[in-house]
């Protein structure tokens, strides 16, 4: 969980990447969901193309562990070495 409700960072090209929290306490550590620019995101990474761009990431926090988000094939990150045929 994020140790923060909200933090803007404001990028050296002018953009801004903005992340935020706002039901995140003690007992909502845990993510629920997750929007990027106003659309559902399930991936479990962002690219770095999306946060250089400038961005706006909503997690949306939760008491209990979510066990279906980010479980698809197309939601985990890339790997050399299955991805590669390592």
């Amino acid at each position: 969980a994020p140790l923060f409700r909200k933090v803007t960072v404001k990028l050296p090209n002018g953009k801004t990447l903005s992340i935020q929290a706002p039901d995140n306490s003690p007992a909502n550590r845990y993510i629920a969901g997750m929007n990027v620019n106003g659309k559902v995101y399930t991936k479990n990474w962002i690219s770095h193309k999306t946060l250089t761009d400038g961005a706006t990431i909503i997690l949306r926090m939760t008491d209990k562990p979510e066990r279906s988000r980010g479980t698809g094939d197309s939601d985990l990150p890339f790997s050399f070495s299955v991805d590669a045929g390592n």
